[in-house]
């Protein structure tokens, strides 16, 4: 039984005690970690979480060989909220009230998510500059490579220059002089003066920045990132794998890279319309689609997990698999790429999350990775690791699916928000989630019953319950406005 009231004391809690105990403990995201003991670098499941960095990055960071991420910069556990809202179920409102009691300095450092429209053309007329102007040198070095498949797959030494559309590829630095202005000019304007700027040989170009979708460090090896990508007809899934000589070198690398993709988000579509018709299905069989299919948010994005294997000794070996990220209403799934994915089951084990059972979000900000963690029934915590060249969208996503449904300041208090101020303190508007069908045929559609609906629908999907088998009576008159 439920007594009519504010809905904020008296939020539908879980009543697991497995579920609630890692998170009322006073353990620290730390301690959750799961770390092979010196007596078996073997854990039982057979793969190894990620381990926070002690210090977490933004804009100063730089990668260590030794499978950690740090900085110089430290994140700060400030006690920062949105301004308070409203007792309602109306997003619009809520919305509304939200951006008017915030200052209009404020409004003008911090962005709206998701964009409105004036933010989607501004984005629109930087892609538009990007491909209409001269190539221009954005970044350019040494480096090994290594492509994840085909026929070539075999270690090169080769210069790889960065344009605002293209990465290059050349035997050299002298080749690659002799084709482009590398050194003298930011743009890279053909040697020979009766070519066109954007005569560039087909040959030379490695990849379009159009196709890559995630780009994110290899823990696993000393100054190694990897490039995810969509092939130009086919859409397959590839990567290569690049080794520069420093860290530095590394870090500056992911960033230049990230910076120039960054303009061709506005018009990416990283999934095929079947993957999304097939993605729709699943998550309409939960019954936590949007009224609107289109507002269904998906990406492809990469799953990355470290496993210990007896015969490897203590040396981790990690594993990428590309799979579909999804938001519902109440829950994110991953699906896999291809129906028949042997790879996806042993890696994902389950594919459904429940938004109420993220334990922390963590976002550094030095690469394209993305760390959850979700608490389990009768289980440990467990992490999921991912990386999107849309992580960024992603994590404020997430956030905007917990705050959507707790209506309620205090959102933020539910779980561990590691992620930059630009982020953190964004001005993320909620989304309005229907009445439950059975409260409007039953006549209990009143404001206070759709906010406790719509709460325990969230916890039943974060414990993977059926809402169905819950009964309750909601006694007293209905609160007065």
């Amino acid at each position: 039984m439920h007594s009519r009231g504010s809905t904020r004391n008296n939020r539908a809690h879980p009543t697991s005690p497995s579920f609630v105990s890692d998170y009322q403990s006073g353990n620290d995201y730390d301690s959750l970690r799961k770390i092979p003991s010196t007596s078996s670098r073997v854990p039982p499941n057979g793969y190894h979480y990620y381990e926070p960095s002690t210090e977490s990055a933004v804009s100063n960071g730089v990668y260590v060989p030794n499978g950690q991420y740090s900085s110089r910069n430290t994140f700060v556990e400030s006690n920062f909220s949105l301004p308070p809202l409203p007792t309602t179920s109306s997003s619009s409102g809520r919305s509304q009230l939200r951006l008017n009691q915030c200052p209009e300095e404020e409004i003008k450092r911090y962005p709206i998510f998701p964009p409105t429209e004036e933010m989607q053309q501004r984005a629109t007329n930087r892609l538009f500059e990007a491909e209409s102007n001269p190539l221009k040198v954005l970044y350019a070095g040494d480096a090994t490579y290594k492509p994840d498949k085909g026929i070539l797959n075999k270690t090169r030494r080769s210069y790889f220059v960065l344009t605002h559309r293209y990465l290059l590829v050349y035997k050299s630095a002298q080749k690659a002089k002799a084709e482009i202005d590398v050194f003298e000019h930011r743009t890279a304007q053909p040697s020979n003066s009766k070519k066109s700027n954007n005569s560039i040989d087909k040959d030379h170009i490695f990849m379009n920045l159009s196709n890559i979708f995630a780009v994110h460090a290899v823990v696993t090896a000393v100054n190694t990132f990897r490039i995810d990508f969509l092939h130009p007809q086919s859409l397959q899934t590839m990567s290569h794998v690049l080794t520069v000589d420093t860290s530095k070198e590394c870090t500056q690398w992911m960033q230049a890279l990230r910076e120039a993709i960054s303009v061709y988000h506005i018009s990416m579509e990283t999934v095929s319309s079947g993957e999304r018709h097939a993605a729709i299905d699943r998550v309409s069989k939960q019954k936590d689609i949007f009224d609107n299919t289109d507002d269904m948010k998906m990406y492809k994005v990469v799953f990355k997990e470290k496993r210990y294997k007896a015969a490897s000794g203590d040396m981790p070996r990690e594993f990428f698999l590309p799979v579909i990220l999804v938001f519902g209403k109440f829950s994110f799934y991953l699906l896999p790429v291809t129906i028949t994915d042997d790879e996806y089951l042993k890696a994902v084990e389950r594919d459904r999350f429940g938004y109420l059972s993220i334990q922390s979000i963590r976002y550094e900000g030095l690469d394209d990775t993305v760390c959850i963690e979700v608490r389990q029934v009768n289980k440990q915590s467990r992490q999921l690791v991912f990386a999107s060249t849309f992580c960024e969208d992603i994590v404020r996503y997430l956030y905007r699916s917990i705050d959507s449904i707790i209506q309620s300041p205090s959102s933020l208090s539910l779980f561990r928000f590691n992620v930059p101020d630009h982020i953190k303190k964004a001005h993320i508007m909620p989304f309005a989630i229907a009445p439950d069908p059975e409260d409007e045929i039953t006549g209990h559609d009143d404001e206070e019953i759709q906010t406790f609906n719509i709460i325990l629908r969230a916890y039943t999907a974060a414990l993977n319950l059926n809402k169905a088998r819950f009964n309750f009576t909601i006694v007293g008159p209905p609160k007065e406005n």
